[in-house]
């Protein structure tokens, strides 16, 4: 899966679970992959990462970024790997949710089950 395939089915994730969210254009995403509304009626801005490698601070900083410029309550890094302790730590400190491999899986398990049959 591409990193783009990995960003649109994020999108269908989360209008599963009751979010309105769009994918940003390719350049000029001021940092976020997703932008929307979540089921509470929050601005959401998401960043993806599909790598074979841990993720370091850029993502959260373009995300915490991306918060700014679309005036988003929320801030999300998602990625089916891991963060790397600094990372953990400016995600920590700037409000932003990481969300790993295990977390990840967590919330498509949790809509999968929810799916009629």
């Amino acid at each position: 899966m591409s990193g783009k395939e990995f960003e649109r089915r994020l999108a269908i994730h989360f209008s599963y679970c009751g979010w309105h969210v769009q994918l940003t254009s390719d350049t000029g995403d001021y940092g976020a992959d997703l932008v929307g509304e979540d089921d509470q009626g929050e601005t959401v801005v998401i960043q993806a990462k599909r790598y074979k490698k841990n993720i370091g601070v850029r993502a959260v900083q373009e995300v915490n970024s991306a918060k700014t410029y679309y005036g988003a309550n929320v801030a999300i890094v998602i990625t089916n790997q891991y963060f790397t302790k600094n990372a953990e730590e400016l995600a920590r400190r700037c409000g932003v949710e990481l969300w790993n491999r295990e977390r990840l899986i967590r919330a498509l398990v949790e809509v999968n089950d929810r799916l009629p049959s």
